[in-house]
């Protein structure tokens, strides 16, 4: 493989998980051993199934739409999430997602680490005595991010919330 390698959407195997009536639906691409990219484009009020990422730390980025990412064993803890957003998971972490909003988001994630991406779980109640270090879900506001190297064409912009991954 070259250093660089292009994937075309087409190309992108789908996957879906149904929660109750609502739809989930994300696609998959495992790019090599340590990283996984997926999209999902879900509709109003759709959820995720709880679920957890293993050893990998996932980064996801709000693309359009709206977003509640909640996580722990009381489904206490919650974020809302805007279109620009985006958030960082720990290994293990046990958490879902859902659309609050009137209308489609769409959302792109990286998991990066080695071993499988998802497993689903039955519940924020899992999550109990479980111990990590550091919070289990970190968020970045779009007006957070400061100014990135630039190129002529092109704006970045770095949230760096993570001591390896910014």
């Amino acid at each position: 493989m070259g250093s660089i390698q292009a994937i075309r959407g087409t190309d992108l195997p789908s996957t879906s998980a149904d929660v109750s009536t609502e739809k989930w639906t994300r696609r998959i691409l495992d790019v090599d051993d340590r990283i996984t990219v997926y999209a999902a484009r879900n509709d109003p009020r759709a959820l995720s199934a709880w679920h957890h990422h293993g050893e990998n730390v996932a980064c996801v980025y709000v693309m359009e739409g709206k977003l509640r990412i909640e996580w722990g064993p009381d489904e206490r803890d919650s974020a809302e999430l805007a279109a620009g957003d985006f958030y960082v998971i720990a290994p293990g972490a046990i958490h879902r997602e859902a659309n609050p909003g009137a209308e489609d988001h769409l959302l792109v994630g990286f998991a990066v680490g080695s071993g499988p991406k998802f497993f689903d779980v039955d519940g924020p109640a899992a999550a109990a005595g479980s111990v990590r270090e550091g919070p289990p879900v970190r968020v970045c506001r779009a007006g957070d991010m400061v100014a990135g190297p630039s190129s002529e064409g092109m704006t970045r912009a770095i949230g760096d919330i993570d001591d390896e991954i910014s």
